[in-house]
């Protein structure tokens, strides 16, 4: 599991394995201590601060469907959604329902192969929700020039470049996500100019056209400031009056 940092740190995340839970007590044991501080209190503070929750989130990543990468050459894994014309001239519509899945250990080092792909998903339609993408080599998910996807309830925990890029695609809906602990590449050729941001709408590249897609009631926090292009959200502007464009 994943403790987000309380103080003004962007590292001072925590993560632990549980070893034993009291269900009476609420107690819970870790593997190992935890290095930060990390703020709780058992009310909301909301009434305190404007409506504002202080307490730290606690993220839990394991599932009882695991999908685990590869350390060979920071190679990891991938799961990708694409649709397919065979060599028969029969198409293959992709599709991808995951619900209460863990990716451990995924995507590729330094490349756009995230752990989890959508790449010209058009024809059908794919919900990932409940789920987990956590210690990612690369970005956690990318949605490219696809359709009709629901990523909701799902925890993203450490990852870099990007948790969520979306690239010319539509009616894409992100919602009730949390998105935690986006770190910079660090390529050896490069000092500076590499954006990195926790969910990104079409802001990535110019020229990127995105429609119908929303960005609801998400999480974003502790994303390595690299000096420059760093964000939580990148999304286009538009004109006023121009709602569908993003809806928040």
């Amino acid at each position: 599991m994943a403790f987000v940092a309380t103080a003004l740190h962007y590292k001072e995340n925590d993560y632990s394995v549980i070893t034993a839970y009291d269900n009476v007590t609420g107690l819970l044991t870790l593997q190992k201590p935890l290095t930060q501080y990390h703020w709780g209190a058992p009310v909301s503070t909301a009434a305190q601060y404007n409506g504002v929750d202080m307490r730290g989130e606690v993220m839990l990543l394991s599932r009882n469907i695991r999908i685990v990468g590869n350390d060979t050459d920071k190679w990891g894994c991938q799961v990708v959604t694409s649709d397919f014309l065979e060599g028969n001239g029969e198409i293959r519509k992709g599709r991808t329902f995951l619900d209460h899945v863990e990716l451990y250990n995924c995507s590729q080092y330094n490349t756009w192969k995230a752990a989890l792909r959508f790449d010209n998903a058009n024809m059908g339609s794919s919900r990932v929700s409940n789920s987990s993408i956590h210690q990612s080599q690369g970005v956690a998910v990318e949605i490219k020039e696809s359709k009709n996807i629901i990523i909701e309830t799902t925890n993203i925990f450490v990852a870099f470049k990007f948790g969520i890029n979306i690239v010319t695609s539509n009616n894409i809906t992100i919602d009730r996500n949390w998105v935690v602990g986006i770190l910079f590449r660090r390529l050896a050729a490069l000092t500076s100019g590499d954006p990195n941001a926790g969910i990104v709408m079409c802001g990535e590249k110019k020229g990127d056209k995105c429609s119908d897609v929303r960005l609801t009631n998400n999480v974003v926090a502790s994303v390595e400031d690299t000096g420059v292009d760093t964000t939580g959200y990148t999304v286009p502007n538009h004109k006023c009056g121009d709602y569908k464009t993003v809806v928040f």
